[in-house]
């Protein structure tokens, strides 16, 4: 199971944003459906590790989330019977991941399988930024 940092704009206010530090995949799609499709935004990878029970994910979320839990109940429907552990599950616009090059290489790296840890330091001395492809708004 992927998790992200992120934050969310409740209710779809951008002006009332919280960050939420630990936020697994399931959790994520769950935000997306309460507060709007792209109002979970600068998500960048915290870490990857095992998912030994789903049942333990779909607990923990309905103790968390019991006024949503009806939605929570309905979550695997939507991804044939599973609750999406991969964040490409959720075929989430790029806009919504993080604007920052180190976080894109986070994710990147969290989406080929490696794990995204307190060990994994990266030096930014060691990264050539004209490599680098990110989306800018031209829009100004």
């Amino acid at each position: 199971m992927q998790y992200f940092s992120c934050q969310v704009a409740i209710a779809g206010d951008v002006r009332n944003k919280i960050f939420m530090s630990r936020v697994s995949v399931p959790e994520i799609q769950l935000l997306r459906l309460i507060h709007g499709e792209n109002e979970v935004t600068d998500l960048r990878g915290v870490e990857k590790v095992p998912l030994n029970d789903q049942r333990d994910e779909v607990d923990r979320l309905q103790m968390k989330y019991s006024k949503y839990a009806n939605i929570v109940a309905n979550l695997s429907r939507d991804f044939q019977g599973r609750f999406p552990s991969d964040i490409r599950d959720l075929r989430i616009q790029s806009s919504c991941f993080a604007a920052d090059p180190f976080a894109q290489f986070e994710v990147a790296e969290m989406l080929e399988g490696e794990r995204i840890g307190d060990d994994d330091e990266v030096d930014p001395d060691d990264i050539d930024l004209d490599d680098v492809d990110i989306d800018e708004d031209d829009s100004d």
